[in-house]
C-alpha cells in the first residue's frame, strides 16, 4: 500500500478530505485489495469508538487495546508504532486514580494505532456477525475485571478474494461481542429551512381624491389653505368662503356644488357632505336609488337621486329649494320627511314641519337688491314700499313702460302669479302686471293680465292661476304702467308652479 493511499484513506475516516481528493481515492479503491484494506480500517475505528464509549476504567480499557493489537503484531511497522503507543501510556497520579484527560489521550493514540494497523494489512480479523434485531434496550455492562484471553496464534494471511470496487460509504458499525458498549443517541442533523423571499416594502395606497375645484372667486379656503382652481379635494377636505368668496366644486361623476359667500360645507363620508352655513347650489347628475348624494346640515338632510337644487343652512333653519327632480328632506330629530319636487321648497325649522312649498321663480322680487334679476334700470325707492325697505316705481310717460324679467317654465303645467301694486294720481291709465309665454325661439304664444289698478289706490294684490301652452319654454313677468299721468309703485311680487 503507497503512502499517498494510507494518508488519503486515513483522513477520509477522519472527514477532513477535499472534493478533489475523494474523487483521487476513489479512483484508488477500484483496486480490490485496497478497498477491503480501507474497509477493514474503517471496522476497527467504529470498535474502538464502541469500546471508548463502555463503562470500563481507563486502565482496563488500555490494557485490552494493548494485549489486542499484541497478540497480533507480524512486521517491525507495528513494533514501532507500539512502542510509541506505550511512552504516551498516563503515569498514575500519587492520588491513585490516573489523569481522566492523560487517558483519553492515550486512547485517542491507540485508536490511532489501530488505524494505521489496519491500512498496514496486519490486522485483519473476519467481520462478527450482526445480532438479530431487538426491541428491548441493550444492557447496560458493570464495571468488572475482564478476563485475561489466552495466546492466540496469529492469523494465516489468506488468498486475497477479488472484491467490487466499494463505494465511499462507511459500512454500519459493529458491536464488539466482548463488551457490548451502551447505545448513545446522536441529535437529528438540524433541518435547514430556506428563508422566505424578502418582502417588497408596503408603500403607501394612494387616497383617491373625490372631485377638484373648478373655479373660485374672492376669499376661498380648502382644508385651511387657499384655494385654486383645479385643486384636487380629498376625502374629509372641508371648503370655506369668506364673505366675498364663491367655489364651485365638481366631483368624479360630473356632478356639481356651487358654493355661495360665508358657505362651509365638508366631506363626510362615500357621496354624503355637510353644510354648516351658507348656500349651495347643487347639479346632481342621476344617482342610483340605493347610494343618493346626500347633503346633511345640524337638524335636516336631502337625499338626491339626480337633479338641480339649493341647499341653504342658517343658524335655527335648513331649507331645500329643488329646481329639477325630486329630493327627500328629512328632520334629523324624528325623521318627518317630505318629497319636495321641482319648483318647490321646504324648511326643516324649530315647531315648524317640512311641508313642500312653490318657489318664487322670480329673483329679487321685492327688490330688496336694486334692480337686479329685472331688465331696465328703472329707480327703486326706499320711501314707499309694502314690505321690506325697497320697491320699485315707474312714473307714467307719454307711452306704454314697463320693467320685467324670464322664468324658465315647463309646457302644459299649472303656475301662479301674483304681485303688489300702489297707485298714486293716474288719469285714465292704469298699473297692471302681465305675464307673456313664450316658445324656444322666442315667439309670443299667449298673454295673461292679471288685473289692472287705476287712479290713487294704496296696496293692492293682483294675482291669478295660470297654465302655461304646451310648447312654452319661457314665462316673462311684467310690472306695467299705460301712458298717461301719475305713478306706480310695486313689491312683493311672485311667480311660482302651483301643485296638480
Amino acid at each position: 500500500m503507497t503512502d499517498r493511499f494510507r494518508d488519503l484513506a486515513s483522513r477520509s475516516l477522519d472527514g477532513t478530505l477535499s472534493p478533489e481528493e475523494e474523487t483521487e481515492l476513489v479512483d484508488l479503491l477500484d483496486d480490490p485489495e485496497r478497498a477491503r484494506e480501507y474497509a477493514e480500517a474503517d471496522r476497527v475505528g467504529r470498535e474502538l469508538s464502541g469500546l471508548l464509549a463502555s463503562p470500563l476504567s481507563d486502565g482496563k480499557m488500555s490494557e485490552l487495546v494493548l494485549r489486542d493489537i499484541a497478540g497480533r503484531r507480524d512486521s517491525d511497522r507495528v513494533n514501532l508504532i507500539l512502542e510509541k503507543v506505550a511512552r504516551r501510556r498516563p503515569r498514575r497520579r500519587e492520588a491513585g486514580r490516573p489523569d481522566r484527560a492523560a487517558w483519553t489521550a492515550a486512547l485517542a493514540s491507540l485508536a490511532a494505532a489501530a488505524m494505521l494497523l489496519a491500512l498496514a494489512g496486519v490486522w485483519k480479523s473476519p467481520p462478527a456477525p450482526h445480532p438479530a434485531p431487538s426491541d428491548e434496550a441493550p444492557p447496560v455492562a458493570e464495571e468488572r475485571t475482564a478476563p485475561t484471553p489466552e495466546p492466540r496464534a496469529p492469523i494465516a494471511a489468506r488468498d486475497p478474494q477479488p472484491l467490487a470496487p466499494a463505494p465511499l460509504v462507511p459500512p454500519a458499525p459493529t458491536p464488539i461481542p466482548q463488551t457490548p458498549a451502551t447505545a448513545v443517541s446522536l441529535p437529528e442533523p438540524p433541518v435547514l429551512v430556506p428563508a422566505p423571499p424578502p418582502t417588497a416594502p408596503a408603500t403607501a395606497t394612494a387616497v383617491a381624491a373625490i372631485g377638484r375645484i373648478e373655479r373660485v372667486s374672492g376669499t376661498v379656503l380648502l382644508d385651511r389653505r387657499p384655494a385654486r382652481a383645479g385643486d384636487e379635494v380629498l376625502p374629509g377636505l372641508a371648503l370655506e368662503t369668506g364673505v366675498d368668496g364663491g367655489a364651485t366644486l365638481e366631483l368624479a361623476d360630473g356632478t356639481r356644488l356651487e358654493a355661495g359667500p360665508s358657505v362651509v360645507i365638508r366631506h363626510a363620508s362615500g357621496k354624503t357632505f355637510q353644510v354648516d352655513r351658507g348656500r349651495v347650489a347643487a347639479e346632481v347628475k342621476p344617482q342610483p336609488a340605493q347610494d343618493p348624494l346626500i347633503l346633511r346640515s345640524a337638524t335636516a338632510e336631502a337625499r338626491v337621486l339626480g337633479t338641480r337644487f339649493t341647499f341653504t343652512v342658517s343658524r335655527d333653519a335648513t331649507r331645500l329649494d329643488v329646481r329639477e327632480g325630486k329630493v327627500r328632506l328629512t328632520r334629523l330629530s324624528d325623521r318627518a320627511s317630505v318629497d319636495v319636487t321641482a319648483d318647490f321648497y321646504s324648511v326643516v325649522a324649530k315647531g315648524a314641519d317640512p311641508v313642500a312649498r312653490p318657489i318664487n321663480l322670480l329673483v329679487n322680487p321685492g327688490f330688496e337688491d336694486g334692480g337686479n334679476g329685472w331688465r331696465w334700470p328703472l329707480p327703486v325707492v326706499t320711501t314707499v314700499s309694502r314690505s321690506g325697505s325697497r320697491a320699485q316705481q315707474i312714473q307714467a310717460g307719454p307711452s306704454f313702460i314697463e320693467n320685467a324679467q324670464a322664468v324658465a317654465v315647463a309646457g302644459d303645467s299649472p303656475y301662479a302669479a301674483s304681485g303688489w301694486v300702489a297707485t298714486r294720481g293716474l288719469d285714465r291709465n292704469r298699473a297692471s302686471i302681465w305675464i307673456h309665454w313664450e316658445d324656444a325661439a322666442g315667439k309670443l304664444l299667449k298673454k295673461d293680465v292679471l288685473g289692472w289698478v287705476p287712479g290713487s289706490r294704496n296696496w293692492t294684490r293682483l294675482a291669478a292661476p295660470l297654465r302655461s301652452p304646451p310648447d312654452a319654454t319661457r314665462a316673462g313677468f311684467l310690472v306695467v304702467i299705460e301712458g298717461g299721468s301719475g305713478t306706480a309703485w310695486f313689491d312683493d311680487c311672485e311667480f311660482v308652479r302651483a301643485a296638480r
